[in-house]
């Protein structure tokens, strides 16, 4: 039924390659540095066709592509000179199929990021974690171990605990002002837990342009999940129109109902966007204990205990489906990330049982609940051991379902921990080899956007800018983690004006050193201390900051894969030292968030020590005059009329150290 629907409406010319195999649709292109020579050779697997190589290249924060070299059809390399191979960007290698009037009938494409010995990233930029209610009142904890893992890869963060009843919309314009707040590096949001799902589109087959993306019409018609309205700060989204003919409630779409009409995405997003939303499974077990098994082995695999290896899985039952081939994107990212040698082409479940893989891919015909003749949602009860995984298939990709199968994935035991629906359109994650976290690649793929003019980087074909591409997951993981240093204490010395730093080493192979960094907040930005790599566990601050100093201490390796190589970092080992008073620590430190900043007249404070005892919240002008004073749960929205200017918030109790935050009012 999928396969007469499918080619029945998504006619594309098939001259060239019409039996061919998704394999063949793609370039598979990998890299071997020449460490000698500081060269890189682009090499990729015989095409069996008689047209011309083209051999492109950019950067991977603009659109456009230059072209470096066409190269005869019996290529099968290309080498990346010294003044090219020590920066990062992205080579594409195309295969143009000509038929016999002399236009180009299809087309293969092969994208790798590449370069040698790129320096470690030292900021990753600024992150919103999004928590529903339910996930805080029942992991808090659990979500202070994880939050503290994400700023200890690089990034800032900033956190809100959100009802499960507000609004996308009301949601949306909590994420903007944050956003705006926030206006340099880049931006990320992280949400966990059942935090509103938007809805979009007005989708209808029979054309091109408006049929649902897995071709099901009239039953998948109307508006499919759009996280991605969330990701675009600035786009016009209208609620207008009249959709009904979708099987499913959530589908249907009428005017004023909370569900936008765009098809695609109006504009570039700007935040990169994932979710952990494990509602709604009971195949698998209760909302808060999945919760609580994703954030177990997210912790195994950030901290590098997990081992897991570079190669990939693959099991295809779609095949060509005419000139779409569904997977091909897999042969076009998995080659760049972990090698042509490193592909198991098999069953996916038993596989993924038994070994352990960095990235899977799968496609066939499918439902809400199942990758017919691979799995169904009470397969993933068993562990699944595939770290990234991107699926295709009818009707799962629109995710919020009861047992939805793609959001299953990462319920299970395992080492499962993202997944999206990859297809339609195609999504690439080559960025990734060289450290990119992967929203990055997400993001890169919505905003290649035939609606948006300049920037269609990769192919404008089956579906680019749809609004339903989204991503299941952490947004800030990466795939070359390994074990971090630990045991981090910091020491106040020479009468609290130096800090000295004692640390247990990585265990694992080929560290070269450690950086060391330091900020006022826990939260907060981190700035490298140490002008070279520390060779030992052992550093002293001869310049620490005024007040409380927070520690990172985060391994350096130099990681060589399919790809080029790059100084990768290890999380980080955190440790923090107050002012000595009086020859004693003060009181431990809380952990506070208060948002936005700056505000309008509401703020949302969340105190994430819940041993916290009578929190209360002093507010001071700059003169130091107390205008505000109130006893505040650990989780209170405060709503005041103060004047624009600049306020102190200050939270004390009596068990923590008191908390300052600066909070501009506009």
């Amino acid at each position: 039924m999928i396969r007469k629907l499918l080619l029945g409406i998504l006619m594309l010319p098939i001259l060239a390659i019409a039996q061919s195999t998704p394999k063949d649709m793609a370039v598979r292109v990998w890299a071997e540095p020449n460490m000698s020579n500081a060269t890189i050779e682009l090499k990729w697997e015989d095409f069996g066709h008689t047209d011309p190589i083209k051999i492109y290249k950019k950067d991977k924060s603009i659109n456009a592509w230059t072209s470096v070299a066409t190269l005869n059809s019996t290529a099968k390399s290309y080498t990346i000179t010294a003044v090219d191979a020590k920066k990062a960007q992205e080579w594409r290698v195309s295969k143009d199929f000509i038929a016999q009037n002399g236009s180009i009938s299809n087309y293969c494409n092969g994208y790798i990021y590449t370069g040698l010995e790129i320096l470690e990233k030292e900021q990753s930029g600024h992150c919103l974690l999004l928590i529903s209610q339910t996930a805080y009142d029942s992991l808090s904890t659990e979500i202070g171990e994880a939050m503290d893992m994400v700023i200890a890869d690089g990034w800032q963060t900033d956190t809100m605990v959100l009802s499960e009843s507000m609004s996308a919309k009301n949601v949306k314009a909590k994420i903007s002002t944050w956003y705006n707040a926030n206006p340099k590096g880049e931006k990320c949001l992280f949400i966990f837990g059942h935090v509103a799902v938007p809805y979009s589109g007005l989708l209808t087959g029979p054309s091109n342009a408006t049929v649902p993306a897995d071709a099901h019409t009239p039953d998948h018609d109307g508006a499919w999940v759009c996280d991605a309205y969330y990701a675009d700060i600035d786009g016009t989204y209208t609620d207008q129109g009249t959709r009904t003919s979708g099987n499913r409630a959530a589908n249907k779409n009428l005017p004023n109902d909370g569900k936008w009409d765009t098809n695609l995405l109006p504009s570039l997003a700007e935040v990169q966007v994932g979710r952990v939303d494990l509602f709604d499974i009971p195949t698998l077990g209760s909302e808060v204990m999945l919760l609580r098994r994703y954030l177990s082995k997210l912790k195994t695999y950030k901290t590098g205990e997990a081992d897991i290896p570079m190669q990939a899985l693959y099991e295809d039952r779609l095949g060509a489906l005419g000139v779409e081939g569904p997977a091909r994107p897999a042969w076009m990212y998995l080659p760049p990330l972990v090698g042509k040698d490193n592909i198991t082409v098999g069953n996916l479940i038993s596989n993924a049982r038994a070994n352990k893989y960095i990235f899977s891919h799968e496609s066939s015909t499918g439902s809400y609940t199942q990758y017919n003749n691979i799995a169904n949602t009470s397969t993933f009860n068993d562990s699944f051991n595939a770290v990234f995984n991107s699926s295709f298939g009818s009707y799962f990709g629109d995710w919020d379902v009861k047992n939805n199968i793609l959001r299953a994935c990462i319920g299970s035991p395992g080492f499962s921990l993202t997944n999206c629906w990859n297809g339609r359109p195609m999504i690439l994650f080559h960025h990734m080899s060289l450290g990119e976290n992967i929203g990055f690649s997400i993001r890169a793929m919505q905003n290649n956007n035939p609606n948006v003019s300049g920037s269609n980087t990769y192919p404008v074909v089956f579906m680019q800018g749809r609004a339903h591409q989204s991503l299941i997951g952490d947004p800030t993981l990466r795939m070359q983690m390994f074990r971090p240093a630990t045991g981090l204490a910091a020491t106040g010395i020479d009468n609290n004006r130096r800090v000295n730093l004692t640390w247990t080493e990585s265990t694992a192979s080929g560290v070269l050193g450690y950086n060391v960094y330091h900020s006022t907040e826990h939260n907060g930005v981190y700035k490298k201390i140490n002008k070279a790599r520390v060779k030992t566990g052992n550093f002293k601050d001869s310049f620490p900051l005024t007040g409380t100093n927070h520690y990172l201490v985060r391994a350096v390796k130099l990681d060589s894969n399919a790809s080029g190589t790059f100084y990768n970092q290890s999380i980080g080992a955190m440790a923090k030292v107050d002012n000595i008073t009086n020859g004693r620590y003060s009181l431990p430190n809380a952990r506070i968030s208060i948002f936005p900043n700056p505000t309008n007249g509401q703020v949302s404070i969340h105190i994430f020590n819940k041993s916290m005892m009578n929190p209360s919240l002093i507010i001071k002008d700059t003169k130091g005059s107390e205008v505000y004073r109130s006893q505040i749960r650990h989780s209170t929205e405060i709503q005041h009329n103060l004047s624009a200017g600049v306020y102190f918030f200050t939270i004390v109790s009596d068990n923590f150290a008191p908390v300052t935050h600066k909070v501009v009012k506009l």
